[in-house]
């Protein structure tokens, strides 16, 4: 059995999602407005905050917060959607994202949260596609957009003018409430600290490697059916705890390695024919789809 989601709400979580060997995600305008119009829809539906998100030519990474446990759905109806709405708009019939499910990993503490904001919105200079990171022509949100909002339009292609989806929805990037005492100014001051040091240091990668950037211009003339010229990297670690601090981490890690404990035996007794097995608190799949016994929460 594949490793079960730990799923309870009140978590910030960084996720991520890869494409199947294409750029289908590159900087073009109906691209956009359809990640950004889903996302927040999806985001309103099931009680998702985003605080950050930046969208690569082949996958994607999103600071946010799930306030009700529902960041399975929330995923599952998101990439789904574009998916199919992109797979129309390219004229193909394939899978689009990669077979792996979505990556989950769960900031602890503010030092963390930072990092993986600073990790997120570096991701256009680390890849050496622009050397500075605010002018990515894709989507990227800015230290400037956080705790901002914006309208977007519903696409013209894929959805029905008369279906159910909403002419226009709010995306808006709220500030994490690890960071509500401190204001918006100061996160938005940090972070741009951050994203700057970072820059050099990417920049310094390069002269080192005799490397130069792709630049915005080439980055919007690329094919969608291209692949990316990196290798993904296989049977690497998945940690799904982010944590600077090693007491913090390892608190995290015996709790998670505790309901995994606790999931397989639920499972192995479900298995073996005993259906009023109670799951542990934080089970999705069994509970949702098997209609299986869940702990309440204590």
């Amino acid at each position: 059995m594949t490793r079960p989601r730990y799923v309870v709400p009140g978590y910030v979580e960084v996720c991520s999602r890869t494409l199947e060997r294409r750029l289908a995600l590159l900087p073009r305008t109906q691209v956009k407005q359809l990640m950004r119009y889903v996302f927040a829809y999806a985001a309103q539906k099931y009680g998702i905050s985003i605080h950050a998100l930046c969208v690569m030519g082949n996958h994607y990474h999103m600071l946010l917060y799930d306030g009700r446990g529902l960041l399975p759905r929330f995923m599952s109806l998101a990439n789904g959607l574009i998916a199919r709405a992109l797979n129309s708009r390219y004229e193909r019939d394939d899978k689009f994202w990669s077979a792996d499910s979505y990556g989950a990993l769960r900031p602890v503490d503010r030092e963390d949260l930072l990092r993986r904001y600073t990790y997120i919105l570096t991701n256009p200079s680390a890849a050496n596609l622009v050397r500075y990171n605010h002018s990515y022509p894709g989507i990227w949100s800015g230290p400037n957009t956080i705790g901002r909002a914006s309208i977007v339009e519903r696409p013209d292609y894929f959805f029905k003018e008369d279906g159910a989806m909403p002419q226009c929805v709010t995306l808006e990037y709220e500030v994490p409430e690890l960071f509500s005492n401190m204001g918006r100014d100061w996160l938005c001051s940090e972070v741009t600290r951050r994203i700057a040091l970072a820059e050099k240091a990417h920049a310094a990668d390069r002269r080192r490697a005799g490397t130069t950037v792709i630049g915005a211009r080439r980055l919007k003339q690329a094919r969608w059916d291209e692949r990316p010229t990196s290798k993904e990297q296989w049977f690497t670690v998945d940690p799904g705890i982010a944590s600077h601090d090693v007491a913090a981490r390892v608190a995290a890690i015996r709790e998670l390695q505790r309901f995994r404990d606790a999931y397989r035996e639920a499972w192995i007794a479900w298995r073996d024919g005993d259906t009023d097995v109670e799951f542990p608190r934080g089970s999705y799949w069994m509970p949702t789809y098997a209609h299986a016994r869940c702990r309440a929460p204590s």
